[in-house]
Parts: C-alpha cells; sequence; structure tokens
C-alpha cells in the first residue's frame, strides 16, 4: 500500500493567515454573472459580496475586515445574539478572496452559537480553504454551496458543530472537508466531489458523525479517517473515488455502518493498526476489494454485502482475531472471501459465498474457523486452504461448486474439517493434495460428488472417520501413504457396503459395526475396518402439542425429542408436505402458515431425517378455531318481567369446541355457571334488586375465544308473573356440513367423560 502522500501543514499556515497584513476590501453590492458549469453547482442570483471575512472572538480591535462577534453583527451580513436561542445569522450572502490569508470566511476562538446558511462562499487563493474553522464550538454550517476553492471547509480544534446539506465542489488543492483535533461534530448530508485530495478527512478527530453523504469523483478517498476513534460513519454514498470509497488508518472503535461504495479502488479499507471497528451493513460493489483490511486486528464485519468486485468481496491480510460473520460475496471475480498471508485467529461464519471463483480462500494463515457458511456456485472451489495449518473448517454447506467442494493443498498440515455437506461437484467433494499431512476429516456428509474424496500421492497420516459418502459415483481415491479410514472405535458410512460385500455386510451383533471391512482400494489394499452399518429410522416423541388440542389464531408450539446416533436434519408440515420447515431446537409453528390454515382439524406431521438417509416421521392431530361461539337468545325477550322466581330462559350456542357457559344477572360482579344447581341460580337472582336486570350469557371455547350477549328484563314482585325455572339451552355444531343438536347437559356430559 502506497504511504499517503502527507497533508500540508494548515496550523502553520493558519498562523500565518492570522498574522499576515490583511488587505481591507471592504464590502460591496456587485452583482455576480449567472453560472452553471459543473454538476451538482447551483445558479447563483444577485447577492450581497463580502471579501477576506474573518470574525475572531477574542480581538479586541476590529477593521473592515475582521472583528470579534459584536463587531461582525454591526455589519450588513449578520445578525442575532450569539445564544441557543438567537444565535448569530450569516445567511444568503457570499464570500470570496482577493487578498490576505487566503481564505473566503474565518471564524476563530468563538464558543457562541451561530448559523452560516445558504451562502456561496467560492475562490479561495489555490492553496487555501473557503471556510475555515479554529477553536470554535456551538456552530452550524449549513447549505452553502463552497466551491472553486483550494480546499472546501477545514476545522481544526473545533467541536460540537454541524456541517449539513452543503454542496462542496472543486476543492483544487486540499480536501473537500478537513477537521483536525476536533470532536463531536457532525457532518451530514453534503454533496463533496471534484476535490483534488478526499472527499472528507478526519485527522485526530473522534466522537463525530458522518452521516448521509454523496462523496463522489475525488482524486484519493472518499472519507479518510486517521488516528481517530470512536467515530459513526453510516449511510454515506461514495462512487468513483480513485481511491478508497472509506479509508482508515491507525484508527479504532469506529463505527461504519449502511454505506454504499461503488466504482472506487476498495469500498472500505482498514490499514494498519486499525482495531476493535466494526463494519456493518454497508454494501460495496464494483471495486476492486468490496472491505479490505490490511494490519488491523480485533475487528467485526458483518451483515454486509459485498458483490461483484473486481478481486475479493471480502480481503484480509496480516490481520488477526477479526470477527467475519453474516455477510454475501456473489459475483467478485476471485475470492468471495479472501485470507492472504499470515491471518490468524480469525473467525468466518455463517456467510454466504456464491458465484465468485473460490468463495471462501485461506493461504499461509493459521488458527482460524471456517464455520456455518454456505459455499456455493463458485466456478472452482467452495473453500480452499493452502499452506495454512491447525485451521477448523466445519459446519459448512458446500454445494454446486464447479471443480472441488474442500480443497486442502500445499503442506497444510493438522487442519480439522469438519461436519460439513459437501455435495453436488463434478470432479471432487473433499481434495487434500501438495503435501498436506496430519489432518482430521470426520462427520461430513459426501453426496452426489464424482468422487466423495480424493487424496493426492504425497498426502500422508491424515484420519478419516465417521464421515458419510454417498450417491458418488466413486467414494474415495488414497493415492497416499498412512493416512487412516476409521479411529479405534468407528469408521465411515458407505452407502454400497452392501453392494461391494454381498452376504457378507451385516451387522449381527448389532453394535452398529459392520461385521466385514469396506475396501475403498483391492490394489493397494486400504480398508474402512470399522464402517458404520445404520439402516434404522430416527425416533419421533411429540410432547406437544397433544392430541385433539384446540388452538387460536396463535400458532402453536412445540416440543419433540428425537433419537438417532447420527441425526442430520429435521423439518415439519401440517399442510401435507406442501410446505415444509426445518428447525433445530423446538419452538413455534410458522405463524404464516398457521395463518394460512383452514379452520378445523389439522394434521402436523414431524419429520427427521439421519445421515445415511433413513427418514422417521410421527404426526399429532389437532385443531385451529379462531372462530368465536355464536349466543343466540331466544327468550326472555327486552322487557320481559318477572317475579321471585329466577326466570325462564332460552338460549342457543353455536360451536364445535365449547368449552364453558355461565351467565350473570348483576353485570358480571356475580357470575354463575350454567351447570349450577337450581338452589344457586335462585339465589343470584334473589341478590338482585327490583328494576332492570341485565341478564348476561358467557360462551368461552377450547381456543380461548369468548362471547358474550345480554338481554334486559325488569324485576318486579307484582303477581302473577312468576313461571317455573325451565332452563333450556341448545349447543348446535356442524360436524360434516350435517347440524348436530343436542342439550348442554349432554354436551358437557360428553365432554367430562374420559375417551
Amino acid at each position: 500500500m502506497e504511504i499517503k502522500r502527507q497533508k500540508i501543514n494548515l496550523i502553520i499556515l493558519s498562523i500565518l493567515l492570522i498574522l499576515l497584513p490583511i488587505i481591507i476590501q471592504g464590502s460591496n453590492n456587485s452583482e455576480l454573472v449567472q453560472f452553471n458549469e459543473d454538476k451538482g453547482m447551483k445558479r447563483l442570483k444577485t447577492s450581497e459580496v463580502y471579501t477576506d471575512i474573518l470574525i475572531n472572538d477574542t480581538m479586541t480591535t476590529n477593521t473592515a475586515n475582521q472583528g470579534n462577534w459584536t463587531w461582525a453583527v454591526s455589519q450588513p451580513w449578520c445578525t442575532g445574539e450569539g445564544t441557543p436561542e438567537e444565535p448569530y445569522i450569516i445567511k444568503d450572502k457570499t464570500f470570496i478572496y482577493t487578498a490576505g490569508g487566503g481564505e473566503c470566511l474565518t471564524i476563530i476562538n468563538s464558543r457562541k452559537n451561530f448559523i452560516i446558511g445558504n451562502c456561496t462562499i467560492m475562490n479561495s487563493h489555490p492553496s487555501w480553504s473557503g471556510l475555515i474553522l479554529w477553536n470554535v464550538t456551538n456552530g452550524q454550517v449549513l447549505d452553502n454551496d463552497v466551491y472553486n476553492n483550494g480546499g472546501g471547509i477545514v476545522l481544526y480544534k473545533t467541536n460540537d458543530t454541524i456541517i449539513s446539506d452543503n454542496n462542496i465542489n472543486n476543492s483544487k488543492f486540499l480536501d473537500g472537508i478537513f477537521a483536525q483535533y476536533s470532536h463531536s461534530n457532525t457532518f451530514s448530508g453534503n454533496i463533496v466531489f471534484n476535490s483534488t485530495e478526499n472527499g472528507i478527512d478526519l485527522k485526530e478527530c473522534n466522537y463525530n458523525t458522518i452521516s448521509g453523504n454523496q462523496i463522489f469523483n475525488n482524486t484519493l478517498d472518499g472519507i479518510l479517517i486517521e488516528l481517530s476513534d470512536f467515530n459513526n460513519l453510516s449511510k454515506n454514498e461514495l462512487n468513483n473515488n480513485a481511491e478508497n470509497g472509506i479509508y482508515l488508518e491507525q484508527s479504532i472503535n469506529n463505527t461504519i455502518s449502511e454505506n454504499k461504495a461503488n466504482n472506487n479502488d476498495h469500498g472500505i479499507f482498514l490499514w494498519t493498526n486499525c482495531y476493535n471497528n466494526t463494519i456493518l451493513g454497508n454494501t460495496v460493489y464494483e471495486n476492486s476489494d468490496g472491505i479490505h483490511l490490511e494490519s488491523s486486528d480485533s475487528n467485526t464485519i458483518i451483515e454486509n454485502i459485498a458483490n461483484d468486485n473486481d478481486r475479493a468481496g471480502i480481503f484480509l491480510e496480516q490481520s488477526n482475531h477479526n470477527h467475519i460473520r453474516e455477510n454475501s460475496a456473489r459475483g467478485n471475480i476471485y475470492n468471495g472471501i479472501f485470507l492472504d498471508n499470515e491471518n490468524d485467529n480469525n473467525a468466518i461464519s455463517e456467510n454466504t459465498v456464491n458465484n465468485n471463483k473460490y468463495g471462501i480462500e485461506l493461504t499461509y494463515s493459521d488458527f482460524n474457523n471456517i464455520t456455518g457458511n454456505t459455499a456455493w456456485d463458485n466456478s472452482y472451489t467452495g473453500i480452499q486452504i493452502e499452506g495454512s495449518n491447525n485451521n477448523t473448517i466445519s459446519g459448512n454447506n458446500v454445494n454446486n461448486n464447479t471443480n472441488y467442494g474442500i480443497f486442502i493443498a500445499t503442506q497444510c498440515y493438522n487442519n480439522t474439517i469438519s461436519e460439513n455437506t459437501v455435495k453436488d461437484h463434478k470432479i471432487t467433494g473433499v481434495v487434500l493434495a501438495d503435501d498436506s499431512d496430519y489432518n482430521l476429516i470426520t462427520q461430513n456428509k459426501m453426496k452426489n460428488n464424482t468422487f466423495g474424496i480424493y487424496l493426492l500421492s504425497d498426502c500422508e497420516n491424515n484420519s478419516i472417520y465417521k464421515n458419510f459418502f454417498l450417491e458418488n459415483e466413486k467414494h474415495a481415491e488414497d493415492l497416499g501413504t498412512d493416512n487412516i479410514w476409521n479411529s479405534t472405535k468407528i469408521g465411515n458410512y458407505w452407502d454400497n457396503y452392501t453392494e461391494t460385500h454381498p452376504n457378507l455386510a451385516i451387522d449381527a451383533d448389532d453394535n452398529g459395526i459392520g461385521d466385514v471391512p469396506y475396501n475403498i482400494s483391492l490394489s493397494p489394499l486400504i480398508q474402512d475396518h470399522l464402517p458404520i452399518f445404520d439402516n434404522d429410522m430416527p425416533i419421533i416423541t411429540i410432547h406437544s402439542p397433544t392430541p385433539g388440542y384446540v388452538f387460536d389464531n396463535i400458532a402453536p408450539s412445540f416440543n419433540v425429542i428425537i433419537t438417532d446416533d447420527y441425526l442430520d436434519e429435521m423439518w415439519y408440515t401440517i399442510d401435507g408436505g406442501l410446505h415444509n420447515y426445518s428447525f433445530t431446537e423446538n419452538g413455534m409453528i410458522n405463524q404464516y402458515t398457521w395463518n394460512g390454515a383452514a379452520e378445523g382439524n389439522i394434521t402436523l406431521t414431524f419429520y427427521a431425517s439421519d445421515k445415511p438417509g433413513n427418514i422417521g416421521t410421527e404426526e399429532v392431530n389437532i385443531i385451529k378455531d379462531t372462530v368465536a361461539p355464536v349466543i343466540i337468545i331466544n327468550s326472555p325477550v327486552e322487557g320481559d318481567k318477572f317475579g321471585k322466581n329466577v326466570p325462564l330462559f332460552n338460549i342457543t350456542v353455536i360451536e364445535d369446541n365449547l368449552d364453558v357457559l355461565w351467565y350473570s344477572f348483576d353485570g358480571g360482579t356475580t357470575m354463575g355457571s350454567i351447570t349450577d344447581n337450581i338452589i344457586f341460580v335462585q339465589r343470584a337472582w334473589d341478590a338482585v334488586a327490583k328494576g332492570n336486570v341485565t341478564i348476561t350469557f358467557y360462551a368461552r371455547d377450547f381456543a380461548g375465544n369468548e362471547v358474550t350477549e345480554e338481554v334486559s328484563v325488569i324485576k318486579s314482585f307484582t303477581s302473577g308473573l312468576d313461571p317455573g325455572v325451565i332452563i333450556i339451552i341448545v349447543v348446535v355444531s356442524v360436524i360434516g356440513g350435517v347440524a348436530v343438536i343436542s342439550v348442554v347437559y349432554i354436551f358437557m356430559k360428553k365432554r367430562m367423560t374420559p375417551a
């Protein structure tokens, strides 16, 4: 990496600015010629023009062009009081350079609140910047056009200031925005382009926010962060910058999130002693490399999209202890993820890499963990390591890469390749080549490859056991020396074991080991002495839901235990297999699918397959009921009069899965079950005062759906108003399209009778 050229020392230049004699030009009201030469340039309207303005709030002697804020507010271009409520405001003016220090507008030594808004700042000295903020706090620079200056905006020892929505372009010698020793500032919504150096450059600046800027066509970097910590760079768009979209050097604890970087040399580049930075949710495409780390440790690269780059989606050099997870790297010309040369103790997990030449590649890198990734449709290899030792490649899905699934080459020692699924490769699932020795290959499933595994002639003392070879044209080829195909307890599963050893391939003692060795090669004789023998399907035990249980619109949870020595996959369906859902632990039925299921009986079927391909199944019938019961009050009717005896009531309840019925005479304070004896019912009526009485009926089904209906009657002791006590409740269900009617007593009795 070429060392960045040194920046002109702005400190010395700015001191010269103060010491150099200022040629006082005064203010004038000349009109600017309207023009619109470059992209992003606003067409200027008639504006008051001021030259070489300097505000120094520690000055005691003022001139026509410079002074403190008291002097400034007396000028026609400034208003306000400098408070948070009434800040000084400089707006709708034009500031240019004619003579003196070289800047158009400078503010130094200020703690007052001020806003520079909707101004034009242009034509500084070619070696200087248009706007300088030196030792300033509480400023806002909003909606300005800053162009045709040596540099755009400079902040030095400036804190708590907002630089927002400015158009900064054609900085002919320096950066669009440069800040040094400046903290807790916000740079947002700016458009920065055509800078001779960088779009935005922060040096030794902490706790700043750089957000929502558009930065393009700059000669060096879009955003450069040097020796700066705890900054937040988010939602910026960076494209067509000659070097990097975002570049960090010797900076720690920064967050780079949700940025888009394309057509730069590198999209995001961390170089030299960048530690504990988080690169999250960025989209980097059509760069040389999408995300590049060099000599940078303990960073997290997570949930980024790194596609269609000229070399690698994610590229690490001499970088250790980094976490690379849940990224997508697709369509990069060479590598999805590439660790090249002395990258140790990194974790590469849960990434998806596809349509690259190499999905994941390591060279000369040790003690890394490559786990849980999906590498598919890469044109050469899914996962490849060269000259690398003591790495773990585990739990990856490596599918349908053109040549090889996992390729171990060039003196790779003591690596562990375990629990991977490697299938559908035209040449070989797993390859060991070029003097790769003492590696452990275990618990992998190698399926439907031309060769399941291939060991070349100079590979020695590798251990291969507890793997599952399924549907390969040839399961294994061993041209090496002293490779071991079983441990002391177990070998591998070969799906053609019984075919190659007819009448002998049995497990007479039922210990899960075949009684005769599996021949990998007859000349020389190479054998798996303890081949796995497994014809048993997984056993599924459903603890919940229980049969016949009723559920509402919330999908039911499930708890199953699956027993198998070589369990591979688990899934379930509620629609006869039309939609299948994989699971790895107990949980809930997919809510979306449950929402689409019809009311009534549902068969929930669980499946489990083991690595040899045996499938077990178990099902439970449950009920979906999202509709509340329907209560029809046949009598009494509204306004009926009753005396001392409890009223007659006759109701119809429509519900397939009725659980309980009850009533209330007094608005719910006292409840009574429909099945209560007549004495209790009479007591409830006795407790009700004369006058209007609301009788409320309640019904709830087994899913918890509940409904109420009520009728208002009159309680009076006038003679002749007491009918006998008659309770008739009819439950109506629809079974198979036929209406079934029964009195509630029989219905409840059936519910209480054990099955």
